[in-house]
């Protein structure tokens, strides 16, 4: 990521809105962004975003849960965003709200390299991921099935649920 003020990202938080199809033709516009920058709504287009690297924090080559959380949370309290431990079936019903599910490679499989995942629930239920490399983001995991619990999708990778979150945009900001 390119330096960049934080006033600048904070102007660029997009919660999901009602209209499906507005929502999908907005993010059209920012295919290259990753699935980080995806869940956490950053209308900006900026190729690969770590967790932590809005923060500052050094870039590692790999995460425990723990690791991975603290990166996060450390980013969206910059951001001057808000996060707290949801539930798969808890439901959102603020619109500067949205659900996020954070998930980390099974480190059992030991031939796979590092990788994390971020999921992001739009204002119908649905699940969407955002796989990098000029994808739109999609709500078909790798075997093209709907996702409707991102713990059970199939992923290229083997991933563990870390949890799931619901991420407040301060509509004040």
């Amino acid at each position: 990521m390119t330096a960049v003020s934080i006033d600048f990202l904070r102007e660029r938080i997009h919660p999901p809105i009602q209209d499906e199809q507005k929502e999908d033709d907005l993010w059209k516009f920012f295919d290259v962004v990753n699935c980080y920058s995806y869940a956490l709504g950053l209308l900006y287009d900026v190729t690969f975003l770590n967790p932590g690297q809005i923060s500052r924090m050094q870039l590692q080559k790999q995460y425990t849960d723990q690791e991975l959380l603290e990166r996060v949370f450390s980013d969206i309290h910059v951001l001057g965003m808000g996060i707290r431990k949801s539930t798969l079936e808890e439901e959102i019903l603020s619109d500067n709200e949205w659900k996020i599910a954070i998930m980390n490679t099974d480190t059992s499989f030991s031939q796979e390299r590092y990788d994390y995942h971020f999921l992001k629930q739009n204002t119908n239920k649905q699940w969407f991921q955002k796989i990098p490399f000029d994808q739109f983001p999609t709500k078909y995991d790798s075997r093209y099935r709907t996702i409707t619990n991102p713990e059970t999708a199939t992923y290229s990778y083997h991933y563990h649920l870390v949890g799931y979150f619901v991420v407040t945009k301060d509509m004040q900001s």
